[in-house]
């Protein structure tokens, strides 16, 4: 498993030829999920549709869901969206 961002920097997005390289590297190494904080652009290229990854949305904060109360339900709630992710592609 490895790590990686999109962005040059916090609040930069990627521009179109660095998602482009971003595509073609997902579709080489077999990556199968994407999580995206929600504060990122929904503007931006997806690489969903063009990779066989699947994207989950978390949620940075406390309130971002009505379901979302305190940080133990903000807990919960990633980490549920992350295993969904992964048991996608199980």
């Amino acid at each position: 498993m490895s790590w990686d961002t999109s962005s040059p920097a916090p609040g930069i997005p990627p521009s179109r030829s660095t998602t482009v390289e971003l595509i073609g590297q997902m579709k080489r190494d077999g990556v199968k999920l994407i999580l995206v904080e929600l504060t990122s652009t929904s503007k931006l290229p997806t690489p969903s549709p063009a990779t066989p990854a699947r994207n989950r949305r978390l949620m940075p904060s406390v309130g971002g869901e009505k379901e979302i109360t305190d940080y133990f339900k903000l807990f919960d709630y990633d980490i549920c969206q992350t295993e969904a992710g992964v048991r996608y592609h199980e």
